[in-house]
């Protein structure tokens, strides 16, 4: 059964004796938080750029793959999901609106993640080898815990402006040449992490 944190237990050894020698063994009990997390976390990015600069999303419909941990029962999600800036539903109760709406498959508990608007932004030539906000998401009872990069990224030439779309970032490394320019561009040691913000 799924309690919540507020309800009261009668625990084993405070039960009468005549009940306590009936007992049964217990299955295992998750525990909702009656307060869901909430908050801002920045997704950023550090990677060696090579003759590139603005590192980016390719467009409103770039799809941001996930892993969210729900924050009633701290459960962490079983496989990744994808938001877009362009897709949003409603959220259940008349709350709004969001990028997408999640139900805990553990403990039931319906929650939302969102795109913080205006919040998406370039990683440039001058940020290569240090970390910089790539994007802010906002949850409502979850927390962002991982990320693919995966494809739909874009780029530009740091000399010739050449744009370079539909970077694939699987292998968390990509290369390329500039004809324009006449040299080698890649990107490569690609890591991130998340950061709480305030908002």
């Amino acid at each position: 059964p799924i309690l919540r944190a507020s309800s009261a237990l009668i625990l084993h050894h405070q039960a009468p004796a005549c009940l306590r020698r009936r007992a049964l063994p217990c299955a295992p009990r998750v525990i909702c938080l009656d307060k869901p997390a909430m908050g801002r976390q920045a997704l950023q990015i550090k990677a060696v750029l090579e003759g590139l600069d603005n590192l980016r999303p390719s467009g409103s419909d770039f799809r941001w793959y996930l892993k969210l941990k729900c924050g009633g029962c701290h459960e962490d999600g079983a496989k990744f999901i994808y938001i877009t800036e362009d897709e949003k539903v409603e959220v259940p109760g008349g709350r709004g609106d969001a990028n997408i709406v999640e139900k805990c498959k553990l403990c039931g508990r319906v929650n939302n993640l969102s795109i913080v608007e205006k919040s998406v932004k370039a990683y440039t030539a001058e940020q290569s080898e240090q970390f910089g906000s790539v994007v802010v998401f906002e949850g409502r009872g979850c927390s962002v815990v991982d990320f693919e990069p995966r494809s739909g990224w874009a780029a530009k030439g740091v000399e010739s402006g050449t744009p370079f779309d539909d970077i694939d970032l699987t292998d968390k490394d990509w290369a390329d040449y500039d004809e324009k320019a006449g040299n080698a561009v890649s990107i490569g040691e690609l890591q991130w992490q998340f950061v709480n913000v305030p908002g």
